[in-house]
């Protein structure tokens, strides 16, 4: 019996040595700070981002990925920090804020108020040292004195991307500043102009 306890305590020793040789990484989609826009003013605006939907083949804790043979993967040992919704509504909520402080305060005070979005993510692909694909559909509302403005559009962003999973998530999170672009383009003329429109390419 000492054959098999040796044979037993080899297999543990080996499954805890590829246990350890593959941590999980994290991965999130909010920018750091230091990839922020230019900001010329502090003052917050109180755009409120509300609950965001994905699509449930990706709303889990782990990436899903696309293969070259067209196959889906999930991946075990890499994860996103919170889950993928929430993950969206930050780095949304953070773009945009800081594109608004960007921009002058005082035209944009009265109206940024009172907007509201709601997003829905309709498609969310990842490809490995192909690219990132986000497409959105998104809701703006804006209460005005004596009216409410509803703007409906469609934002759909593909980047190239290089290998590995970094790259790939650095590819989404390049995607949602660009749609994060789009959403502050409409408030801001929504404020100059007192009319919403989608932004057009």
């Amino acid at each position: 019996m000492n054959w098999l306890r040796s044979v037993w305590l080899v297999a543990d020793a080996v499954l805890t040595t590829a246990c350890a040789s593959s941590p999980p990484h994290y991965h999130t989609l909010v920018a750091a700070a230091g990839d922020a826009v230019p900001e010329a003013s502090t003052r917050p605006y109180c755009v409120n981002v509300e609950r965001v939907t994905v699509p449930a083949q990706v709303d889990r804790s782990e990436l899903v990925v696309r293969r070259n043979d067209g196959e889906v993967a999930i991946l075990d040992n890499e994860l996103w920090i919170a889950p993928l919704a929430d993950e969206v509504k930050s780095a949304v909520s953070t773009e945009i804020q800081r594109r608004l402080r960007a921009a002058e305060p005082n035209v944009l005070d009265p109206v940024l108020r009172t907007i509201s979005l709601h997003i829905e993510v309709e498609r969310f692909e990842s490809a490995p040292a192909r690219y990132s694909m986000i497409e959105v559909m998104w809701q703006l509302r804006a209460k005005k004195p004596n009216d409410e403005v509803i703007l409906t559009c469609r934002s759909e962003v593909f980047e190239r991307v290089g290998s590995g999973y970094v790259a790939m998530v650095r590819g989404h999170r390049r995607g949602i500043a660009l749609v994060a672009d789009e959403m502050a383009d409409s408030m801001r003329r929504l404020a100059v102009d007192g009319a919403a429109t989608c932004s057009v390419d």
